[in-house]
């Protein structure tokens, strides 16, 4: 950098003259190589109006406008990072997803002290509601930004920026023509600013980094997203505690159906990793994270239930959920229950083992059937919830499971609420 002078004036006549054309511009802008050009360019306000969107030739297409002037700043920020971070200090939002992208690359190039002086910036550009319709266009700058956020441990940006990046919004409504035909309305699903594929994709990036510098308040982030997701999922006459029945569209938390790309599918599985991230790391760390979870919908409390089961330690929050009976009476919980009890139930203490067992044996609610079909149901409906124990049993609870299996025979998926599957 020794070696760089600071432009002339008459090398800055020059470049006046040569600004006047786009071409020109772009030309000499790419190819020079001297930072100290940033401050004596910044002096002539070049940086200070990047391109905004144009409309295209044809009707409601817009067209985004290259911008040389970030791309040299870009290159420059290694080399005088306080004269480019000073100039991305007056950045404003753009709604030239073009623009953004290059402030964000710009920032990620700046050493540390620079990068963190310039987080609330960062938040700005990607949270900036004018940038919202082509979001997916800076993605994966954004979230490259996020990650850098948590890294150099500017959590409070970090976590603002994420939440303006992953933005949910509720789906528009049927369209006149839909209504006008009868054609049923599809339950409401919420949308993201992004793209599905994109919302995954920057979903799968910030998250490790997300939990890992966050913590708690990183996984609350995510839950808080289902939260509305779930919110924005309800149809008008369904409770206000209703999960916007998620056993349907989400049967298991384990797994996510191969044709659900959805936002909230995306979200799901963002809880459930993050959350079983965390739970890895203490006891104290699963305990908060179960609490904060059985707080929210009965969707957040099968996230729970699969945290508790898939965790190495927890063996009181086992037990716990093992021999809670409003669990075991919840159907919306019972695939993630069932999990619970073939993963963990030889670990919990007689006691709770006895409690399940004892439920199991007085048998179901028989009042909604006829006398004939009574013992059919209540024999199925004890094999079922035996089947999820098998593994575990001896004794006369062995032997009555095999007397049922010889009676009502086996079954496959007892616990799954729902299944789906497509074709083609």
């Amino acid at each position: 950098m020794n070696d760089w002078t600071a432009p002339t004036d008459a090398e800055l006549t020059q470049w006046r003259m040569l600004a006047t054309r786009f071409e020109n511009r772009a030309y000499f802008l790419d190819r020079l190589e001297n930072p100290r050009w940033v401050p004596a360019l910044a002096n002539e306000g070049v940086f200070d109006d990047p391109p905004d969107l144009v409309e295209a030739d044809e009707p409601g297409y817009v067209q985004f406008p290259p911008w040389p002037e970030g791309r040299y700043l870009t290159r420059m920020a290694p080399e005088d990072p306080h004269a480019v971070s000073a100039v991305l200090e007056r950045s404003r939002p753009s709604p030239n997803p073009r623009v953004t992208a290059i402030l964000l690359e710009c920032v990620r190039a700046l050493p540390p002290e620079q990068f963190r002086r310039l987080g609330q910036k960062t938040v700005e550009w990607i949270a900036d509601p004018n940038a919202a319709g082509f979001i997916d266009h800076f993605a994966d700058e954004a979230a490259a930004v996020i990650c850098r956020l948590m890294r150099e441990g500017e959590i409070k940006q970090g976590l603002s920026a994420a939440r303006g990046l992953l933005t949910l919004e509720r789906s528009p409504p049927a369209s006149g023509s839909a209504q006008e035909n009868k054609i049923p309305a599809l339950p409401p699903e919420p949308v993201g600013r992004l793209s599905e594929w994109e919302y995954d994709q920057a979903t799968r990036k910030i998250l490790p980094d997300l939990v890992d510098a966050a913590r708690l308040d990183g996984v609350r982030l995510f839950s808080s997203l289902l939260s509305e997701a779930v919110e924005f999922s309800r149809s008008e006459d369904e409770p206000a505690d209703s999960d916007g029945h998620s056993v349907v569209w989400r049967p298991a938390i384990n797994r996510s159906q191969k044709w659900d790309r959805s936002v909230r599918g995306v979200l799901v599985t963002a809880v459930r990793d993050a959350a079983v991230r965390l739970s890895e790391a203490t006891e104290e760390d699963l305990r908060d994270v179960v609490q904060m979870l059985e707080s929210e919908t009965a969707l957040h409390r099968r996230i729970a239930l699969h945290v508790v089961a898939v965790a190495s330690g927890g063996a009181e929050l086992v037990a716990a959920r093992i021999a809670n009976r409003a669990i075991f009476d919840d159907y919306r919980l019972k695939h993630e229950y069932a999990r619970l009890l073939r993963s963990r139930f030889g670990e919990a203490p007689p006691a709770a083992q006895r409690t399940f067992l004892d439920w199991v044996r007085a048998g179901p609610n028989l009042d909604h059937l006829q006398p004939e079909d009574e013992t059919a149901y209540a024999e199925q409906w004890e094999r079922d919830w035996l089947r999820m124990v098998a593994d575990h049993l001896s004794g006369d609870e062995a032997e009555r499971y095999c007397e049922l299996l010889a009676t009502r025979g086996e079954v496959v998926s007892p616990d799954l609420m729902a299944e789906a599957a497509s074709w083609v």
